[in-house]
């Protein structure tokens, strides 16, 4: 039997729908599951993640790994193991579910770059020397300073065969290739003051973030490292106020915080409430960034300078470094349901990354959803109210009593209407009166009608 020769599964991510499996050299033993590394793919090279490492005995049709791109580049091990999850509780493929958690412009593939040689430059001297296409290409090289693709220059040169061309000046030394990889030094610079509106912060109270106290469930299990589910059943300004003082204690354990809304709106307003109390800690993942943009706040988490993460969906897989808090607001809101492939919905995902890394999660709304109330009846998670404030506690003691007549609606279908006696009197009332009227239908769900006749 042939000997086992160790290999790799790797994820390119021009193609994710697959794995493809490459043969790691001998000089190259060092490498690990989460590396960035440059294979041959097809007649290009690309850069691809190593997903798993494994051994075969076919290895005489495998391509080999070319180099480690980055060694300072690895996909934590926890990233790893909370795509395999995905892939399998969604059924879909590992690559698709890895491409989440890598950096933005590696999703979009890295391209390989050609650069002409000391060598190259006296054979593009020689003019009329060697084939035409090979010194075509010498020539456009020349002037670029920072090389050029293969895509460029097949666009440059559309009726030559350029991949023939590039093959041979790189085996002879006229040229020579390398992949412009984004590195946490090229990012480190940038801000992260992010484009906040200043008015954002007005839809939220100061005075109630700092009034705000922990449930006493929830301060234990934070300050204790427990994975724990709490379902936070309060107003928004409440719920800002307690989510505030999680994320502090939080910090005080050295611990990073995930805080996930449905809409960018809500997660810019958030944001801007409470940059003045955790300057420095925040990352913003949310609204149009660049991949750039993208890429340089992913390294600023990755690297433990953002500390508190606040965005969208798309930020329930950021690389936040010793995960103790993920909270999940308007857990009830279908925009948490990712629609395209990997199909995967932010509160399950987020469950199950905090219970592989003992973090402590917070789902909030004022009316939670049939699977959160299911988990509080099974056991599964806690149910919390917010303390109020003084602030709403002195509004509340302010506000006209408010009477309430509810009126069987059946009665009045079957007698051909739409409204109540009742309420067309009392409208009737306040117009006389030259009052308003408001009319209020609540509708929670998908259905534009929901009529019971029994």
């Amino acid at each position: 039997m042939p000997p086992l020769s160790p290999a790799a599964l790797i994820l390119i991510p021009h193609y994710p729908q697959q794995l493809y499996t490459y043969v790691i050299p001998e000089s190259l033993q060092k490498i690990y599951a989460g590396h960035m590394v440059r294979v041959p793919f097809g007649s290009n090279v690309h850069v691809g993640l190593v997903a798993e490492i494994i051994e075969t005995t076919e290895t005489s049709h495998l391509k080999t790994i070319e180099a480690i791109v980055d060694e300072s580049f690895e996909l934590p091990s926890s990233m790893l193991s909370l795509a395999r999850w995905m892939a399998s509780y969604y059924l879909a493929p590992l690559g698709t579910c890895l491409q989440l958690m890598l950096p933005p412009m590696f999703r979009h593939g890295i391209k390989e770059r050609f650069m002409i040689t000391p060598l190259g430059r006296m054979m593009a001297a020689g003019s009329g020397r060697g084939r035409a296409t090979q010194h075509a290409i010498l020539t456009r090289l020349q002037s670029a300073k920072q090389g050029l693709t293969s895509q460029y220059l097949r666009r440059q040169f559309r009726n030559r065969r350029i991949t023939p061309a590039l093959t041979a000046l790189k085996k002879y030394g006229h040229i020579e290739s390398y992949v412009n990889l984004p590195s946490a030094t090229q990012h480190a610079t940038r801000s992260n003051n992010g484009r906040i509106e200043p008015s954002a912060a007005d839809e939220i109270a100061h005075d109630l973030l700092r009034d705000a106290s922990l449930p006493s469930p929830l301060a234990s299990a934070i300050r204790k490292g427990r994975s724990q589910t709490f379902v936070l059943q309060a107003p928004l300004k409440c719920r800002t106020g307690v989510y505030l003082q999680a994320i502090r204690e939080t910090i005080k354990k050295r611990r990073s915080c995930l805080v996930i809304f449905p809409h960018a709106s809500q997660a810019r307003a958030f944001s801007s409430a409470i940059r003045p109390y955790l300057a420095g800690h925040i990352s913003d993942w949310f609204g149009t960034r660049t991949p750039s943009h993208r890429t340089s706040e992913w390294y600023r988490v990755q690297s433990g300078d953002a500390t508190v993460v606040i965005g969208t969906r798309s930020s329930v897989v950021s690389p936040t470094m010793k995960l103790g808090l993920v909270i999940v607001d308007e857990e009830h809101d279908f925009r948490h349901k990712v629609d395209h492939e990997p199909r995967y919905h932010t509160r399950e995902i987020a469950l199950a990354r905090a219970s592989k890394e003992m973090a402590t999660v917070i789902l909030g709304s004022l009316h939670p959803s049939v699977e959160a109330i299911h988990m509080t009846q099974s056991k599964k998670a806690v149910v919390v109210a917010a303390p109020p404030t003084k602030h709403i506690q002195r509004a509340s003691t302010t506000q006209p009593d408010v009477s309430v007549q509810c009126i069987d609606m059946q009665t009045v279908r079957r007698a051909g209407r739409i409204f109540s006696e009742p309420l067309l009197n009392a409208i009737d009332t306040r117009v006389k009166n030259r009052e308003p009227v408001i009319l209020f239908q609540p509708r929670r769900g998908f259905s534009r009608a929901l009529w019971c006749r029994d």
